[in-house]
C-alpha cells in the first residue's frame, strides 16, 4: 500500500515539475522577446539621432 502512495506521489511530483519547467521556458521566451523589442527600439532611436 505504501508503495502505491509513493508511486502516486512521484507521478504527481514529476508532472508538477514538468509543468514548472514548461512555465519557466515560456517565461524565459517572453522575457527574451521583450528584451529584443526594447533593444530594437533603442537601436532605432540611436540610428535616428545619428
Amino acid at each position: 500500500h505504501a508503495s502505491e502512495c509513493e508511486l502516486r506521489f512521484d507521478a504527481a511530483l514529476k508532472s508538477s515539475h514538468d509543468t514548472f519547467e514548461a512555465a519557466t521556458d515560456l517565461q524565459a521566451e517572453w522575457i527574451e522577446r521583450r528584451l529584443k523589442a526594447k533593444v530594437k527600439v533603442a537601436v532605432e532611436a540611436e540610428s535616428k539621432k545619428l
